[in-house]
């Protein structure tokens, strides 16, 4: 089911802490002030799985407002503010950071392909570029940037982990399984990696293959309430009914509103 497949996540590798602080910043009022209150949700779920935080307490408002206090120290005297110019690769990238948390996907893509001719090797955003052309449908244009994102960056997990996921969708699963196992590889603790990996060993009815894969999501990621879902659906389909319903109803526990 494509519906298995997590969200795609985006990589912000920004290393300048003033350019940080200010795309923190601007992500925080998208995320507490969105175009409307339909994609309120949308965003804030994006933003969970991008930056995995489940483990932080209290309200989603409050983690995102500490974490833009943090983000930005006060300046010093003297100091002046990073400014970026729209001749600038990461001025670009940024804007597309932020059009895509404004759900505005083709002008997000402008923006990435600008910052791309500006830096023809900025490996972060052709990965971002692939996770915008996926939300359009485009499976086969998303896999060629998260191609190139590998070719210029052969150790980003992230970019096989979405890899992995657009051949999910183009329901390629042994390939998929290749690039998922490349991301586990890179980042022995990447959780949505092997969620997706036991999605396409399920797809391949390789159900013990699968529930080896989602107790390892799980492991890793006790609230994961997707993988104990899809954890209950393995069980169910191998005839062990009651341990199926223990992985549902812990499913439902973290996330109430399951269907």
């Amino acid at each position: 089911k494509d519906d298995w497949i997590q969200p795609y996540q985006f990589h912000f590798g920004i290393t300048d802490p003033g350019q940080k602080a200010e795309f923190v910043r601007e992500t925080v009022k998208l995320l507490l002030h969105p175009p409307n209150e339909t994609a309120r949700e949308s965003m804030r779920e994006w933003a969970r799985s991008t930056f995995d935080w489940n483990k932080i307490a209290g309200s989603w408002d409050s983690a995102l407002a500490s974490m833009a206090a943090e983000s930005a120290p006060a300046p010093g005297p003297g100091d002046s503010p990073v400014q970026q110019q729209p001749g600038d690769a990461a001025f670009h990238f940024n804007r597309g950071n932020e059009l895509y948390l404004a759900q505005q996907y083709r002008a997000a893509l402008e923006s990435y392909d600008r910052a791309i001719l500006l830096k023809p090797e900025f490996a972060e955003a052709c990965h971002n570029r692939g996770s915008v052309l996926n939300v359009l449908g485009r499976r086969e244009a998303a896999l060629e940037s998260y191609d190139k994102a590998i070719l210029f960056k052969p150790d980003y997990a992230e970019a096989y982990g979405n890899r992995g996921n657009t051949l999910y969708i183009l329901q390629q699963y042994q390939a998929a399984l290749q690039s998922y196992d490349k991301a586990i590889l890179l980042k022995p603790e990447f959780v949505d990696a092997y969620y997706n990996r036991g999605n396409s060993f399920y797809a391949l009815q390789q159900y013990q293959a699968a529930l080896q894969s989602y107790d390892k999501a799980i492991l890793l990621n006790p609230l994961h309430a997707e993988a104990h879902n899809n954890r209950g659906s393995v069980l169910h389909t191998l005839l062990r009914h009651e341990a199926a319903l223990v992985s549902f109803d812990r499913a439902i526990l973290l996330k109430p509103d399951y269907v």
